[in-house]
């Protein structure tokens, strides 16, 4: 199988822009519901947040346009749980619709952190990560792209979740 590992400035994405905005903080986005050209809700995690990180983040959300809903969910001693639901969409899509569309399966979390939305993919065919590599350019700043071989036991084995 087909492994891609990519990472993207996505234009238009809020959770990307918070990422931007908050390069400090390690946000992991387990999925979440497309409302089609409504928006979308997802649930957010930072990873192992500081003393004010939970209230940075809620404070970048509160009140900026596009935003309909953010909401703490949980907090753990390692992780904070939010549901953001975002009223608009980026302008050339989500990266799931992206990776969904070429026939792509997301391996693992999505991570944003530094600015960067970071993705690891398995597809049956290297034709399909690379078509998904094109759409992707499209969608905003590419900052790295590796697509090699790897075996599904490795991508898929519960050691990795």
């Amino acid at each position: 199988m087909v492994k891609l590992e990519f990472g993207i400035k996505h234009r238009g994405c809020l959770v990307n822009e918070a990422s931007r905005a908050l390069p400090d903080l390690r946000i992991l986005a387990p999925g979440g519901f497309l409302h089609g050209a409504k928006g979308a809700e997802e649930i957010l995690v930072i990873d192992r947040p500081g003393p004010h990180d939970v209230d940075r983040f809620l404070n970048h959300f509160r009140g900026a346009p596009g935003i309909a809903t953010v909401e703490l969910l949980e907090r753990t001693p390692d992780k904070a749980f939010f549901r953001v639901y975002v009223t608009q969409n980026p302008p050339d899509g989500f990266c799931s619709e992206a990776v969904f569309r070429n026939r792509g399966l997301r391996v693992g979390l999505e991570v944003q952190v530094g600015g960067v939305e970071q993705w690891t993919v398995a597809c049956f065919r290297r034709e399909d990560a690379e078509n998904l590599v094109r759409d992707l350019q499209g969608m905003g700043d590419l900052t790295y792209h590796r697509i090699g071989e790897a075996s599904w036991g490795e991508l898929l084995s519960p050691a990795r979740a």
